[in-house]
């Protein structure tokens, strides 16, 4: 189980997580994961929330919970309140797990609820003279049982909450390790986006699993901590999304040279990196193989990829499928529901396999519309080439990806009709070149008093920062289907 694969690692003295100038050994972690784990045991519900920003504490939590048999359910750190009692209300936990700097916050969020907040970096939760760690708390669990929660967006009621199994996330690292990763040698893997992600959550199980050094960046992503991360750590692998990479191929050229030998491997996900954007992380970066892919939480999180060996060694041929989201992955089984059936013909991308979810929590109209025949719908436009690569070109749900998130339509448009200020709201993402896309949104308001900085300041005060629309444009009509509905158009990529 995807507990084991601490475990497994158990004596090593090598570093598991660096934070700025913490560190932890795989010997501490795996002491702290399972100490935590026994006191989490008697706790009586079975999931548990983490609202952890990146570091020590963040992964410390995630083994403590599947070491106990319980259900892992990591929520952004920048969440709102309404977010906040939404997760707590969803699922019924009633434990959050959180660092100091967090406590007060969240206690005053939930103080009308009956809940329990631990700070996982108080010391004295680790004080034990006990050396038998397996016999405190490691419970075994089942193949197919659900270990971890993930928001298919960021909160409130409209998102849906994803469930993966052991199964789903063993196969996933297991693939993508067999698919991208060169294991010959010890990796330190930096991963600049949310932990809380399901692309955080299987590179964080990726790298205990075998072993590596999981490096957080010290504050909040700029190209240059970055890059003196990198230098200063002697990275291997960074790991970003698309839109961090398109700001840090803009500001390496400014930034001077410096030594980066020891990088190897960019995985890319989240949102795409533009093809630019990796011409010139290939001209500065010379020795590193480039690897980006396609990816949904509803499959675990990673679907397909370009081998990074193309980039290095087949410049000309990974110029040609630059567009492109690679193969799928040996446990990744994706086909295109259309009526041709011949390469380059588009339609939506369905995934079968042992990776896709186990359903959706406590919404079983939504897992029977998505789930259909033992595939997977995803939404998303695609076809595969002549060369089986695939590729994504479109979207058929209302969803926005910006800066690495993926925010509901819905979700922002509930949030302004709560308002008492907005009748009606509509909104959409357009393309950028550093987010992905912006979030647009038309509103018809209440009445003539209301202005845009009414319904910015609400925006603030009731949307995690990357929800927060780029703009707010006040319309006198909103264009409706027959049916009453948003007439929203079917977004293209290459718009």
């Amino acid at each position: 189980m995807v507990y084991q694969f601490l475990e497994k690692n158990k004596n090593l003295s090598t570093e598991a997580v660096i934070y700025g100038e913490d560190k932890i050994t795989y010997k501490e972690l795996f002491r702290k994961s399972s100490l935590l784990g026994r006191k989490l045991s008697g706790e009586a519900t079975d999931t548990i929330i983490i609202c952890i920003p990146n570091n020590i504490y963040y992964v410390v939590s995630y083994f403590s919970i599947l070491a106990c048999d319980k259900i892992v359910y990591p929520i952004s750190s920048l969440s709102k309140q309404d977010e906040v009692i939404s997760a707590i209300e969803r699922t019924g936990s009633n434990v959050i797990l959180c660092t100091h700097d967090y406590y007060e916050q969240l206690k005053a969020m939930c103080q009308n609820s009956n809940i329990k907040i631990i700070c996982v970096d108080n010391e004295t939760l680790y004080d034990s003279n006990t050396d038998d760690l397996e016999s405190i708390c490691y419970v075994e669990s089942k193949i197919n049982d659900t270990c971890v929660l993930l928001n298919t967006s960021g909160s409130t009621d409209i998102h849906k909450i994803v469930m993966l199994t052991q199964k789903n996330i063993m196969t996933n690292c297991t693939d993508w390790v067999e698919g991208a990763l060169d294991t010959s040698t010890h990796g330190k893997v930096l991963i600049a986006m949310p932990a809380c992600t399901s692309f955080g959550t299987v590179v964080i199980t990726t790298c205990v699993l075998l072993g590596w050094t999981i490096v957080f960046m010290p504050s909040f992503f700029n190209s240059a901590t970055l890059l003196q991360t990198i230098g200063k750590e002697e990275i291997t692998h960074l790991i970003c999304i698309g839109s961090m990479l398109n700001i840090l191929a803009s500001d390496v050229a400014k930034l001077g040279p410096s030594n980066y030998n020891s990088l190897k491997f960019i995985g890319i996900g989240g949102n795409k990196a533009v093809p630019e954007t990796m011409k010139i992380m290939m001209k500065y970066f010379p020795e590193v193989g480039l690897s980006p892919g396609y990816g949904i939480t509803e499959a675990t999180c990673i679907v397909s990829g370009i081998h990074p060996d193309i980039s290095r060694n087949n410049k000309e041929l990974f110029y040609e499928k630059i567009h492109s989201a690679g193969k799928p992955y040996r446990n990744s089984n994706v086909k295109i529901d259309n009526r041709e059936g011949m390469p380059n013909s588009t339609g939506e991308i369905l995934i079968g396999g042992s990776i896709v979810m186990k359903g959706y929590y406590n919404n079983t109209q939504a897992t029977k519309a998505a789930l259909n025949n033992g595939y997977l719908h995803t939404g998303d436009i695609g076809y595969f080439d002549e060369d089986g690569y695939l590729y994504v070109v479109g979207r058929i749900k209302n969803i926005i990806k910006s800066g690495g998130y993926t925010v509901f339509s819905e979700e922002i448009e509930a949030a302004l009709q709560n308002s008492g200020m907005v009748k009606e709201a509509y909104a959409y993402g357009i393309p950028d070149p550093i987010l992905d896309e912006k979030i647009i949104v038309d509103v018809i308001p209440i009445d003539g008093a209301i202005n845009v900085l009414d319904i910015e300041e609400y925006c603030l005060q009731h949307l995690a920062k990357y929800k927060i629309p780029s703009k707010i444009q006040f319309v006198s009509d909103i264009k409706k289907t027959k049916n009453g509905k948003i007439q929203r158009k079917v977004y293209t990529l290459n718009e």
